[in-house]
């Protein structure tokens, strides 16, 4: 047992010594040992070796990351292992090491060791960065040293979890349609659906698809759209519900109404009436659209011209990319000679000068047990001294060509990494993508649009060969409004079986300009009501800032060298206005760049 004890220190350095490729190993023996190393990660976070008092605030703080820097590495990898590895229990093991890790985590900010040290710090902050540190780790130190909040937190994670889950369970019910919805539509559809005088279908997204294009009955796509957006209700109508108890219990434990009132406390919009005058502001201005049911149905009608898309190969796409951090940031990128967890990945250095910035991992293509969207994982924040920063794109395009749909999430999902990458600080707190939660699509959203402008394409490719992106618009965009909506309603109030329908009834009125559909209830298939929850209009609110920053990139206010300087390199280290102070180059508010959003000033 003593063998497995480490102290903090030993395991710091082992951890922070030893790069992360080199503990790669391809196929199914990446992440072998996690297991094994979160046995000694708990050990290491609830036995930890005593603090020394320093005269100094950074001595102070870099003893409580050196406890926390390894503990995070080890949370950041094991949702790397789930998301990437080939062996179905080491995924499962990672899963588990998650919520471990995490609680642990948890339960030391929390400890009564942490607060004294904080208590000893507090005096010692002298810097608007250690200000900035302090006040980040004293909150969450208090919030989690109430030990009902901090078991009403990890109680909500746990059922998160599970709602995640239910969202991907495969539903096995069917589309049920009255006969009389098969008249008008073709014979070869009626001959596939028409079942004894009615229409049947699996409960699926093909035959959804089919339905909402080419049933010709308005009040038959209306149900039919019912049906699929309401289909994981039996699976994870209890799921969503107990979360959402947890989530605003955990809150009033604290002292706050409700769960969207905590989650604002780190948000550049930080408070529920800002953010629904914000969302209704957006509502009012969009012109009448379809109806969710419609929308699919009218315009496949009224199209007879499909085009084909253009395309880039991945190495096209590839070497435009880095050909634009060249061009616009002055980065350069190195590809290495590395074994990673498979053999399609492909493992590259970001390089500034001859300075080594951080190891990034290019898993792009679909295989089996792989995760099925496209996503970004930061596998270490860069430290000062301490740690390189290092990150992954885990996605799942096509090995041949890529349309623009493909191209967009490559270049979305590299401005994650490079904001992780960049963004090294002295302290983990603040480093990688710490910035205010509601912005933090918004670098990322930037990055994406730049690819997509002609002359941006030009230098990349030689050529002009995708179309750019409108703005999001029609339903679609109401869509998303009403989502966040939902979102913003369901942790700011109570919510129950009950006045949940009527909840989503006011929303759909608001938002989307149209009746609810009696029992299209997709809050159930809503995922991020697990993750970002009331955050979730972050989305929109990041979209608007990174549109007018790009339209002002594009007349000249500032280069791209000046974005990654003012924006990405600060991590969390000040706050966004501040941020925005160092790009324009002047004093601003908030209320400047709200204004500024909607378009009643420039910057």
């Amino acid at each position: 047992m003593q063998k497995l004890i480490l102290t903090i220190s030993l395991l710091f350095s082992i951890l922070t010594t030893v790069s992360f490729a080199s503990s790669v190993k391809p196929s199914a023996a990446f992440g072998a040992d996690i297991q094994q190393r979160c046995v000694q990660m708990t050990t290491s976070l609830t036995m930890p070796k005593g603090f020394t008092e320093q005269a100094d605030f950074y001595g102070n703080i870099q003893q409580l990351e050196s406890v926390l820097i390894p503990a995070n590495n080890l949370l950041f990898e094991s949702y790397l292992y789930a998301n990437v590895s080939p062996d179905k229990s080491i995924i499962t093991t990672a899963e588990q090491c998650q919520l471990t890790t995490s609680a642990n985590i948890d339960n030391f900010i929390g400890s009564a060791q942490v607060s004294a040290l904080l208590k000893k710090t507090n005096s010692l902050a002298k810097s608007a960065l250690e200000k900035r540190v302090q006040d980040k780790y004293q909150r969450l130190n208090q919030q989690l040293s109430n030990k009902y909040y901090a078991k009403l937190k990890a109680d909500g994670k746990a059922i998160a979890a599970e709602f995640r889950k239910g969202v991907s369970v495969k539903v096995t019910d069917t589309f049920v349609l009255p006969g009389e919805c098969a008249e008008g539509l073709d014979k070869k559809y009626q001959k596939r659906y028409l079942k004894d005088g009615q229409m049947v279908a699996e409960l699926k997204g093909s035959h959804y698809a089919t339905f909402v294009k080419r049933l010709p009955e308005e009040a038959c796509r209306k149900l039919a759209y019912s049906q699929y957006q309401g289909r994981h209700e039996k699976t994870n109508k209890d799921n969503l519900l107990a979360l959402l108890s947890a989530r605003n219990n955990s809150a009033k434990s604290l002292g706050y109404s409700n769960f969207a009132e905590l989650s604002f406390q780190d948000t550049m919009i930080d408070n529920i009436s800002d953010v629904d005058a914000f969302l209704s502001n957006i509502a009012k201005a969009q012109p009448a659209t379809y109806a969710p049911w419609d929308y699919r149905y009218i315009p496949y009608a009224k199209t007879t011209d499909k085009k084909s898309s253009p395309t880039l190969t991945p190495v096209e796409a590839h070497q435009g990319l880095f050909t634009l951090l060249e061009s616009e940031f002055g980065l350069t990128v190195v590809k290495l000679d590395e074994a990673a967890w498979h053999s399609s990945v492909a493992v590259y250095m970001l390089k500034e000068g001859s300075e080594n910035i951080g190891k990034f991992y290019l898993d792009l293509y679909p295989r089996a047990n792989k995760y099925t969207k496209n996503r970004h994982r930061a596998i270490k924040r860069g430290v000062t001294g301490v740690q390189a920063p290092s990150s992954a794109l885990i996605l799942n395009l096509p090995k041949k060509e890529w349309k623009q749909t493909h191209v967009k999430s490559f270049f979305h999902e590299f401005g994650h990494l490079i904001h992780n990458l960049v963004a090294t600080q002295k302290y983990h707190i603040v480093a990688g993508i710490s910035i205010e939660s509601d912005l933090g699509e918004m670098p990322a959203k930037w990055f994406e649009w730049l690819s997509f402008d002609p002359k941006m394409q030009q230098r990349m490719f030689g050529k002009v060969v995708l179309a750019g992106e409108a703005p999001d618009s029609g339903t679609t965009f109401n869509l998303r409004l009403y989502r966040a909506g939902m979102a913003l309603a369901y942790f700011s109030q109570d919510v129950t079986s009950k006045n949940i329908e009527q909840i989503n009834a006011e929303l759909a009125l608001k938002y989307l300009g149209h009746p609810y559909a009696k029992g299209s209830s997709s809050q159930y298939s809503f995922s991020h009501l697990g993750t970002y929850g009331p955050r979730y209009y972050s989305y929109i609110w990041s979209e608007v800032v990174a549109r007018r920053l790009l339209e002002d990139y594009f007349a000249g206010r500032f280069s791209g060298r000046d974005y990654l300087t003012s924006l990405f390199e600060q991590g969390g280290s000040i706050a966004m206005t501040e941020m925005f102070a160092k790009l324009y180059k002047k004093p601003l508010t908030l209320q400047d760049i709200i204004k500024w959003v909607s378009y009643e000033k420039t910057l």
